[in-house]
This record gives C-alpha cells, sequence and structure tokens, in this order.
C-alpha cells in the first residue's frame, strides 16, 4: 500500500512532528511504501480561486504543489499530521487542501458543491475509499479539536476517503519539555509508532487510538497549572 504522509507543521522542532517521527517509524515497521513530506519545505501558494483547473483540469499556478497532486492521485492511504491553530488545521495544511481543487473538478460527482448541512456521501468521491487518518496536536485538552476534526470528517466525506482515525492529541504546550522524563509520554509516543504500524496494513485498533489519545494531566486543573509554568518560563526564555 503506497501511503501518503504529510506535516503540516511550520516547527520542526514541535510536538507534532514528534508524533508524525514516531508514526514514521511505525510505517517503516509495517513495511509501507510511504512518502513523506513536509508542506514548510514546499513552495506553495495559496488557491486563486480562479476556477481555471475546471476547464484546463489542471491548476494555472506553478510550483511544488504539482507534484504533491501527482503522489495524491497515486497513493493508496493519506495521512496528515497538523497543529490545530485557532481551531483549525495549520496555514499549511489548509493552503495544501485548497489547492486539492483540481482534483475535486476532476470528479464527475463534484462534491463539494453539496448542501449546506454536509457533503453527498452517497458517491465513491474522488478517492473512491482509499484509507485516511487524521492527527491533530494542540496545546488545550479535547474540547479544542472538536471544529478541526468536523474539517476531516467532512473532507474526507466529500473525497470519498475512507476515515480509520481522526486523532485528538492534547496538551502539546509541555509535552516536547515532559517527554523525555515521562513514562506517560513515552507510552504515548510508544503507541504513535504502534499506529503508523497498524496503518501500514489499512487497518486500526481503537485501543491504539485510546493509547494515543491518553490524558498526560490526570484533570483539567492539573493541565492549567503546568501549562501556566510553561508559558511563563518560555516566555521569560524569549525576553
Amino acid at each position: 500500500m503506497k501511503i501518503l504522509l504529510v506535516r503540516g507543521a511550520p516547527r520542526k522542532n514541535g510536538a507534532t512532528n514528534a508524533f508524525a517521527d514516531a508514526f514514521a517509524e511505525g510505517l517503516k515497521r509495517g513495511g509501507a511504501d510511504f512518502c513523506d513530506v513536509d508542506l514548510s519545505a514546499k513552495k506553495i501558494s495559496p488557491c486563486r480561486g480562479c476556477y481555471a483547473c475546471s476547464v484546463r483540469g489542471a491548476c494555472v499556478i506553478g510550483d511544488d504543489m504539482s507534484e504533491l497532486l501527482e503522489l495524491l492521485r497515486n497513493c493508496d492511504a493519506l495521512a496528515c499530521f497538523s497543529p490545530v491553530y485557532f481551531f483549525g488545521v495549520s496555514a499549511q495544511m489548509k493552503t495544501f487542501f485548497d489547492r486539492c481543487f483540481p482534483l475535486v473538478c476532476a470528479d464527475e460527482e463534484f462534491p463539494f458543491c453539496g448542501v449546506a448541512d454536509g457533503f453527498d456521501s452517497t458517491g465513491s468521491g474522488v478517492f473512491g475509499g482509499r484509507k485516511f487518518l487524521a492527527f491533530s496536536v494542540a496545546s488545550g485538552r479535547m474540547k479544542t479539536f472538536e471544529s478541526v476534526c468536523k474539517f476531516y470528517e467532512f473532507l474526507a466525506s466529500g473525497l470519498g476517503f475512507d476515515m480509520l482515525a481522526n486523532i485528538r492529541r492534547g496538551e502539546a504546550v509541555y509535552f516536547s519539555d515532559v517527554k523525555n522524563n515521562s513514562v506517560r509520554a513515552r507510552k504515548i509516543l510508544a503507541a504513535t509508532e504502534e499506529l503508523g504500524r497498524e496503518f501500514a496494513s489499512g487497518e486500526i485498533s481503537q485501543d491504539t487510538v485510546k493509547n494515543v489519545e491518553l490524558p498526560l494531566a490526570p484533570d483539567d486543573k492539573t493541565f492549567l497549572s503546568r501549562a501556566k509554568i510553561y508559558w511563563s518560563t518560555r516566555r521569560a526564555g524569549l525576553r
């Protein structure tokens, strides 16, 4: 199975890429044939909304997105890793999906012309049941993910993906600081590697998903206390 792993994190040493690295190791363990793409290292301009692709069958913008569109056309599965910024995906990931519009135009069912309350999921969509995994990383806890998870659900439905998992990994504000000393954090990274190994086979265990989403702090009060310490230390270091 050919897998396209797309990273939408602008910070190379941040928590999102730490999880993407673990997932990639799991893909290797699973013997996957995969391509690892870092969007922050690519030149991808925003969509112009010109609709030229609906006539030409290709985007008029000449940049790295043409290469990624070809990878998307030929992959059997897609895995996307993005931090959560203002309750949505990163600018890099949003631009990536915006520029997928030529693929949507190629689909005769044109799924994004659906009604306002959702897409028509009765058709196969341009990706016809190919596997999809979304992995969102945020500084907050679970309520932070409501909007971004819904975005991925609509996206998968509209494009015809078979969504295997919509992962929510919170508490990133202090994760990178404690991961080397926290047994629980190391278990979460190990579970993320296992997630990659399973994804390589096209199936994902719900137990593995639960292990990846395992909270670091026992409750919201403890989390907020640790988060305040993290941000105070970080601000002091930037002065």
